[in-house]
């Protein structure tokens, strides 16, 4: 494996402004990478914007109620539930952030803020998270973060990348996070710190 600890080695079009999106999305995490589940071609995934990961993770309708934290067999992440009527699967319960007395929204952070730890608000077994995959539920593992040449954060810290570049700092680019005290949706870190990435494809 080949990496960097300088961020000027990822910047597209080498400008650490630019996204990977238009002209550079060329450098987008998915657009070459064979996915063995996914059809096994170029040019078919892509990372989502930060903007896409907002509507998602909050402004969407009913956003605020389909997601949460979980850990399914000791493994914890975050839970991103479908819209247009999804309905759990019966026997099962769902408990979203926006439920929880103890974890508020902070519009000017953009993210769910936690008094306690805000992981395992859900808990389930394999099989039962079988069951909310094939509703349409998504999870996002908490596989850490490599920062710099140190790996850390292992089922504890969820980053994960979107293509959109910081405007604010130089060679940041945005990402959600989740640790025990909150989850953040507009994140920014280093580009060159390896997080993970949620591939979309387009219809």
């Amino acid at each position: 494996m080949a990496y960097s600890a300088t961020a000027e080695d990822y910047y597209p079009g080498g400008d650490p402004y630019n996204n990977l999106t238009g002209n550079y999305a060329e450098a987008d995490w998915g657009v070459h990478n064979l996915i063995l589940n996914g059809g096994m071609k170029k040019g078919q995934w892509r990372t989502l914007t930060t903007d896409e990961w907002a509507y998602i993770l909050y402004y969407r309708d009913g956003g605020v109620a389909l997601v949460s934290s979980a850990s399914i067999d000791g493994v914890k992440g975050i839970v991103i539930l479908p819209d247009n009527g999804f309905e759990i699967p019966g026997g099962l319960e769902f408990t979203s952030f926006a439920a929880k007395s103890d974890i508020n929204w902070n519009e000017g952070m953009h993210a769910y803020e936690a008094k306690s730890d805000i992981h395992d608000v859900n808990k389930y077994t394999v099989d039962e998270w079988k069951q909310l995959e094939a509703a349409g539920a998504v999870f996002l593992p908490c596989g850490g973060r490599r920062k710099y040449v140190n790996m850390d954060g292992a089922n504890w810290l969820a980053c994960y990348w979107s293509s959109t570049a910081c405007e604010k700092y130089e060679g940041y680019a945005r990402s959600i996070g989740c640790q025990g005290s909150g989850f953040y949706i507009c994140a920014s870190n280093s580009r060159s710190y390896a997080y993970s990435v949620r591939l979309v494809k387009d219809n």
